[in-house]
């Protein structure tokens, strides 16, 4: 397994918010260091419906999965995480 796929593993594994974050501060480090594409989707949990992005702090009691996947993996390969704190996603899209 690369490396990028694990960091995304321990991330959806993570057991706490706290572990969650240090899961995500390591897959962004990754990510740029290595210039790999990555692909992140936002979804209602319950249909399935592709959120935008840019509305993801709007409905904070919207449950929500996210699609990550690297390497180029299609969509359908992309693994599905359930942040227990939504702030960090926004650790993923950092610079």
């Amino acid at each position: 397994m690369d490396p990028i796929e694990a960091a995304i593993t321990q991330l959806i594994e993570s057991k706490t918010a706290a572990e969650e974050k240090r899961a995500a501060e390591r897959l962004n480090a990754l990510v740029r260091q290595k210039r790999a594409p990555f692909e992140l989707t936002l979804h209602d949990a319950a249909s399935g419906e592709v959120i935008p992005l840019s509305q993801r702090a709007a409905d904070l009691q919207r449950a929500i999965d996210v699609s990550l996947g690297s390497g180029g993996k299609t969509s359908r390969e992309a693994l599905r995480w359930t942040p227990k704190d939504r702030a960090n996603i926004d650790l993923l899209l950092r610079e």
